[in-house]
């Protein structure tokens, strides 16, 4: 079966007493007995709040905002009903400026808990209420899901370091859908920030806290409302080595991050084993002397002595792990140990059965513990191999115990095979593509664009659910980088696609267009 798709990128709570109907109404405002909303000429010194049942106030020094922010923190005060926002005596309020008051989620009725969120205080110190807008939306730069609870702020000052040193003129909070607006906002140009705010300083003062900027200054003078997308991510760490494990013959390093362009440079490079992983990179001395190496990466340097080994190890009889249990047409069956493989005696591995024969094994080219076996197995069962003691001499005269393994290879029928055709490529650009099962990365290989088209072609894919992540590796360390502020660089581009669900034996045809 054949199946097109065409696809485009684009704290505690008081409980109420039972008895009777759920009571679901959050506290409503008196607008008679409270100070009126959305007044001009403003010189008053508090802000009353009256409501229609008695409420309680739930840590109103995070909830309430006032924007523009005020120079001294206001004074909150409750009484039954009537909430009052007093200022501080010492301050003066902008002239000719309108002022928003937003309440979050503080305002609660003090039976079922019931949250106000519609309340928002609007007045001005002079003639006029200011009358413009912006609203958006701020999404996690990597996942593309929505971000709540996240401060958006506008900036007057167009100096970027004013989002590191103070808090914004004016400022939202996105809610859980991850969208933020901003009202009663004056006419200027604007710099636009997203915060993950930490430390509810309103402003970037933390590596770890997620942040986004919009990469120009904006306008803000009309009445049409602006909208904006901000992707917020997380600046990366520098990489550094988190821990390393040295003991005879071995040094194993690990890193915070994934470090790039590895390079090893030893005094005798012959004698040095040697496997890069993701976040690690494994070394393993084979001299009989101390041999000093020079650790490459992400431009840094780092010096290690690895120790030979003097005496034969305790535990030199190891296991042999079978990496996939389920073979796929066309792939060979994969063995690791732990330790770096010098000789296997290809006479000492042996089929139980009168069908399946070796022909040939293969040493990993870039894992020096992994090898492959080459040979004819029925692909209707399973096919049991014997792997003699002795049969494998590793590094440090490691050897291997006697083991049997089952090896089941899957018929082509039973696995789906998909085609796909990528449209709308930069030439030249680098990509990383991910072929996503669930939130596990089925397939992963980087290209760079040499035309606008790519097309490619998987045979042996799990039956399931896919989706295809496309990453723009700009400066092709071959992962993806998050903003960086310091350097006012964005997140690399990500661009995510849904694959129709792929079934046993069939054929789909996928066509997208970035």
């Amino acid at each position: 079966m054949i199946l097109s798709v065409i696809y485009y990128s684009s704290c505690a709570n008081i409980q109420g007493i039972s008895g009777g109907p759920e009571d679901k109404t959050p506290p409503m405002l008196t607008e008679q007995n409270s100070t009126p909303n959305y007044v001009t000429n403003f010189n008053e010194r508090e802000i009353n709040l009256s409501f229609n049942e008695w409420v309680r106030i739930e840590n109103p020094s995070a909830n309430i905002s006032i924007s523009p922010p005020t120079e001294f923190p206001p004074e909150y005060k409750l009484k039954g009903k009537r909430f009052t926002i007093r200022f501080d005596k010492r301050e003066t309020l902008r002239v000719n400026t309108t002022y928003n008051v937003q309440f979050g989620e503080c305002i609660r009725d003090i039976t079922a808990g019931n949250i106000q969120r519609n309340i928002r205080y609007v007045f001005s110190t002079g003639s006029y209420l200011d009358s413009l807008s912006i609203h958006g939306k701020v999404i996690d730069a990597f996942t593309k899901k929505p971000k709540e609870k996240i401060l958006v702020s506008l900036y007057k000052l167009l100096d970027d370091t004013a989002f590191q040193k103070m808090k914004p003129y004016y400022f939202s909070w996105t809610d859980t859908a991850g969208k933020f607006s901003m009202n009663n906002l004056s006419p200027g140009m604007y710099k636009l920030y997203a915060l993950e705010d930490k430390n509810q300083n309103y402003y970037y003062d933390q590596t770890t806290e997620g942040f986004a900027f919009y990469p120009d200054t904006i306008q803000i003078n009309s009445k049409d409302s602006l909208n904006y997308v901000l992707s917020l991510s997380v600046k990366s760490l520098p990489v550094n080595i988190k821990d390393k494990q040295l003991r005879p013959g071995q040094l194993n390093v690990y890193f915070n991050e994934k470090p790039f362009k590895v390079k090893l440079e030893c005094d005798s490079s012959s004698s040095i084993q040697f496997v890069n992983l993701k976040d690690s990179v494994l070394l393993w001395n084979g001299s009989q002397e101390e041999i000093r190496c020079i650790l490459n990466y992400n431009s840094k340097k780092d010096t290690f002595k690895i120790p030979p080994v003097k005496e034969r190890l305790k535990d030199s009889i190891r296991g042999i792990q079978l990496v996939q249990s389920l073979i796929k047409p066309g792939e060979l069956p994969e063995f690791k140990m732990n330790y770096p493989i010098l000789q296997i005696r290809k006479d000492s591995f042996q089929f139980l059965d009168s069908v399946s024969k070796i022909t040939a094994i293969h040493m990993d080219s870039l894992d020096p513990r992994k090898f492959s076996i080459e040979g004819t197995y029925p692909q209707s069962k399973p096919a049991r191999l014997l792997i003699q003691a002795n049969a494998i001499q590793g590094l440090h005269q490691i050897t291997n115990r006697r083991d049997t393994f089952t090896l089941r290879f899957m018929e082509k029928s039973s696995l789906s095979r998909l085609s796909m055709n990528l449209d709308g490529l930069q030439t030249g650009w680098a990509y990383i593509f991910q072929l996503l099962n669930g939130e596990t990365v089925n397939v992963e290989f980087t290209f760079v664009a040499t035309e606008s088209n790519k097309k490619l072609f998987f045979r042996n894919l799990f039956p399931g659910k896919y989706r295809l992540r496309l990453i723009h590796d700009a400066n092709k360390n071959e992962y993806w980088d998050p903003a960086d502020f310091s350097n006012r660089t964005q997140a690399e581009s990500i661009w995510y696609f849904d694959i129709p669900d792929l079934r046993a034996d069939w054929d789909v045809d996928v066509s997208i267009k970035l």
